[in-house]
């Protein structure tokens, strides 16, 4: 698995024919508990358009350890753009914390980014719930976290028992210091007041039942970037970009052909 300079487990599937015009990367960035496995249907549907770029955010999957100390928010915008090709734009797509990472990342480096698109991702801090009971869980041991944290994903047969199994061993492997610093990081983000400045075109993938990110964040979005377009997944909890990942792949494509 190759690990750039930052420390940052990737892999990039490029299956686009070599015939076409070079399209622009798409960098596909997971939250808290996840990794890049989780996106493997986006993959499948994007790579023969798209060259993909999936990483593992840092201080998960193969990554390296959260720094100790600086500006997180930085460093993570950091690594983003440390994984943006010399000279060229992408599109980012980001997922809970990681979809608040690619906001920032778009903001500050507007002239690198195409598109952005946000699956189930917060954009102001105080409107996160359930945050307060992570440490409560954690104290009981990382398994009484992961339980809660499956049932805030996915309803019942959202997802395949197969499925199921899979999500919870990648999650339950989650390190709680590095859970808990995301969160602590995310509980002091208020970037929604900066989407009228936002210039990339973009697209929200959102559940209607998320009990984190309400989609009522999301109301005066298209007052606030006129070009945006929302599309919103009914009964539909925080897990959305892997219990609908094909869908939601489908939906950023048709996105990406007309932007």
């Amino acid at each position: 698995m190759p690990v750039n300079a930052r420390g940052i487990a990737f892999d990039l599937v490029d299956l686009t024919a070599p015939w076409r015009e070079p399209a622009a990367p798409v960098i596909l960035l997971h939250g808290i508990g996840a990794n890049r496995l989780c996106w493997t249907e986006w993959v499948g549907v994007l790579c023969p358009h798209h060259p993909v770029i999936r990483c593992d955010l840092r201080g998960f999957g193969e990554s390296a350890a959260l720094p100790e100390a600086g500006d997180l928010l930085f460093e993570l915008v950091a690594d983003v753009v440390s994984l943006m090709p010399a000279g060229g734009q992408v599109h980012l797509v980001g997922e809970s914390a990681g979809g608040t990472i690619m906001l920032a990342t778009a903001l500050r480096h507007p002239e690198r980014v195409r598109s952005l698109t946000l699956s189930n991702a917060a954009i102001t801090g105080r409107r996160i719930g359930q945050l307060d009971r992570w440490r409560p869980l954690f104290a009981q041991g990382v398994a009484a976290w992961n339980a809660h944290m499956m049932e805030c994903r996915f309803a019942p047969g959202a997802i395949s028992e197969q499925a199921w199994a899979w999500y919870a061993a990648q999650q339950g492997r989650t390190r709680p210091a590095s859970a808990l610093a995301i969160a602590d990081l995310l509980a002091t983000l208020e970037l929604g007041e900066q989407l009228p400045t936002l210039q990339p075109d973009l697209l929200v993938l959102h559940p209607d039942a998320s009990p984190f990110v309400p989609l009522s964040v999301y109301d005066g979005l298209s007052a606030a970037c006129p070009r945006a377009e929302l599309e919103v997944y009914r009964g539909v909890r925080h897990g959305l970009p892997f219990s609908h990942g094909y869908d939601c792949a489908r939906r950023l494509l048709a996105f990406l052909a007309r932007h």
